[in-house]
């Protein structure tokens, strides 16, 4: 069976979120799809093959501003090494003795790095396989393709920014690069008794990497982190103005309404004439509102869900306005005078009314806590603006030629 060296534990996220795949290291050597029948398998015929995975190392040094145009030109192979046709859900089936299924795949390269299918599915495959469970096959296979399509693109994304960030050194900032990655290599080997076979057994029974591996991480991230610095950051301009519309869009997030509880005892005027009289006597004699209801037999002591008031004024709320002027000027612990309203006599009571803290615009700390979400948002857009960019100017149409390789690979790989 081919054996394909991946980068693990590496979790789908956000554009945002890119610095968490930069430190996924390719492999020089490209070896071409294998299909291996069942039966190689079985007779212990089955050849066998390695890939070497390469790596490299992250910088402190702020790449220089150059012309997009300078950067060199990206590339993805897209020789079709599995049969180039429409994706669709496969009928669910035993596989047979003799079947021929793809052991591994170089689904096309990206900025000259081949891509294995291996190698792309490591990352979601305990996913995939979950939901393969939970969900029907239809479901699945939407499920998959979205997924697949998600990776993809922050898969390419993230390998074109580590090939902007690069174009934009200079020689100067390279030799940088190198004897910085060459100090935190000596830091992290330091950390282990200076012994190099020591950090690697714990790097990769920690993180499933090789040291190479953890310095192309680490490199990877510097020079995105430098280029999100030098050409996406600085087109995040957030003015007052910008600032005041946000407040008023979410002002009653900062200003939310007060809370008015109430209790209510309602009476047939014609059929309960006797209760009325208690009610009325009871409640004049000072006894608890809610305890005269729960004798009435009224659960909760007649105490209904609260209702939000912008004033905070028990008649401001949502009831039926022939009680709204029964409640006008009444507070907390008030109860209105005996009324008839169709047929029925009632009584209301105000159990509470809460104000919670309100946040005006001008206060520090909503200026902050708005003009963090408005930058986050912008930076957000930025980065697909930007990345939306450079994949018109470098991958063209050879991306849908992958995708739909994966997808088939993938409609094999999880069949139920």
């Amino acid at each position: 069976m081919i054996a394909i060296a991946v980068c693990r534990r590496v979790r789908l996220a956000s554009l945002v979120g890119l610095l968490a795949l930069a430190g996924c290291a390719g492999t020089d050597d490209a070896p071409r799809a294998r299909v291996v029948s069942l039966a190689e398998f079985a007779s212990g015929t089955a050849p066998t093959t390695g890939a070497s995975q390469g790596a490299a190392p992250p910088p402190d040094v702020a790449p220089e501003e150059t012309s997009a145009a300078d950067a060199p030109g990206l590339t993805i192979d897209s020789t079709p090494t599995v049969p180039d046709q429409s994706f669709s859900v496969p009928e669910e089936r035993l596989i047979d003795a003799g079947d021929r299924m793809f052991v591994n795949s170089l689904v096309g390269q990206i900025n000259g790095r081949p891509i294995f299918a291996d190698e792309f599915f490591a990352p979601i495959d305990d996913q995939l396989r979950a939901e393969r469970e939970e969900l029907s096959s239809v479901d699945f296979y939407r499920r998959m393709e979205l997924l697949i399509n998600q990776w993809l693109t922050l898969l390419v994304d993230n390998e074109l920014f580590i090939a902007e960030a690069e174009a934009s050194l200079t020689p100067e900032q390279k030799e940088g690069v190198f004897a910085w990655l060459k100090s935190v290599q000596e830091g992290v080997i330091a950390e282990n008794r200076g012994s190099r076979a020591q950090t690697e057994e714990r790097l990769q029974d920690e993180l499933g990497m090789s040291l190479e591996q953890v310095l192309q991480r680490r490199r990877n991230a510097a020079l995105i982190y430098e280029l999100r610095k030098k050409k996406i950051e600085p087109r995040v301009n957030i003015s007052w103005r910008d600032i005041e519309r946000e407040y008023m869009r979410e002002h009653e997030k900062f200003n939310p309404p007060a809370q008015v509880t109430l209790a209510r005892i309602r009476m047939s005027t014609a059929n309960q004439a006797a209760q009325v009289e208690e009610v009325s006597e009871r409640l004049a004699r000072g006894e608890a509102f809610t305890e005269v209801a729960t004798a009435m037999g009224l659960a909760a002591g007649g105490v209904m869900d609260p209702y939000e008031s912008p004033s905070g004024r028990a008649d401001d709320i949502e009831i039926n306005e022939a009680f709204k002027p029964h409640l006008a000027g009444l507070g907390p612990g008030q109860t209105s005078q005996p009324f008839e309203h169709e047929a029925n006599t009632y009584w209301l009571h105000v159990v509470a009314i809460e104000q919670p803290q309100q946040y005006g615009l001008h206060d520090p700390l909503v200026q902050r806590s708005l003009k963090e979400g408005l930058e986050a948002l912008r930076l957000q857009k930025e980065l697909e603006r930007y990345a939306a960019h450079l994949r018109e100017r470098w991958v063209a149409d050879d991306l849908e030629a992958m995708r739909r390789r994966l997808l088939n690979i993938a409609a094999e790989r999880y069949r139920r």
